[in-house]
């Protein structure tokens, strides 16, 4: 039995009216009374849940206005909610609709035929007559040798570097023949389109010609039924 302790070098010094026990398990009848109260009003409150649910419930299938659920219907485990007087409603639909938002930076879908060595330079050895030096696409490798008799390889990064340029070259030339296969598939249909506006023309002129000729020829037949009327004359 635990008479005292030492809390804050302050000594604390068990009650003696009760066999009660503090510091561990006490095994008082106090104490077991009182475990045993929460045990129950736990199992109250548990019943009083179960009780509450089933009452909203009944009211929900009997089409209270003032119960629903909570979230979507699961079928399953569903659970049942008192709004008050009437249930949420949704927010009202906006009046105008929102504004959409601004391009900060916008990319063309395909450039123009004229354009697009402008905005895709191909990739190219060139040489700069100002500085007098030669400009390489691709990081070639050293031609030193090291102190080991090895000769130097590129970084790691100038490895990337080359076939990243590499895929760019292969995309580049890619779309060089996409664009040039489209720009005579262009010019094929302005052809065809010149052609069709030149038979269009023609056809134009024949309906025109044919138009002109529809009354003489009206007259020339009312002539001849004259003639085959009267008959022939002596």
């Amino acid at each position: 039995m635990i008479n005292w302790i030492f809390l804050d070098s302050q000594p604390v010094e068990a009650p003696a009216q009760t066999p009660h026990n503090p510091f561990d398990v006490c095994d008082c009848q106090d104490c077991l009374d009182e475990a045993d109260k929460l045990e129950y009003e736990e199992e109250d409150n548990q019943r009083n849940k179960k009780g509450s649910q089933f009452t909203l419930k009944q009211r929900y299938e009997a089409g209270d206005p003032t119960v629903g659920l909570l979230g979507e219907p699961s079928g399953k485990f569903d659970y049942y909610v008192l709004y008050g007087d009437s249930k949420p409603k949704p927010p009202p639909p906006l009046k105008h609709p929102p504004t959409p938002p601004k391009e900060c930076f916008t990319l063309t879908p395909a450039p123009s035929p004229q354009n697009y060595h402008t905005e895709f330079p191909p990739l190219s050895t060139f040489e700069n007559v100002q500085q007098k030096a030669r400009h390489s696409w691709k990081i070639e490798n050293p031609t030193t040798i090291g102190a080991n008799g090895v000769q130097h390889q590129v970084t790691p990064a100038e490895a990337t570097l080359n076939w990243q340029s590499e895929n760019a070259v292969a995309q580049n030339n890619a779309l060089r023949s996409i664009i040039a296969k489209q720009e005579d598939l262009l010019k094929s249909q302005a052809a065809l389109s010149n052609r069709m506006t030149g038979l269009e023309g023609i056809i134009y002129e024949i309906k025109n010609k044919i138009l002109g000729l529809a009354p003489d020829l009206s007259q020339q037949k009312t002539n001849l039924t004259r003639l085959e009327q009267t008959g022939p004359t002596h």
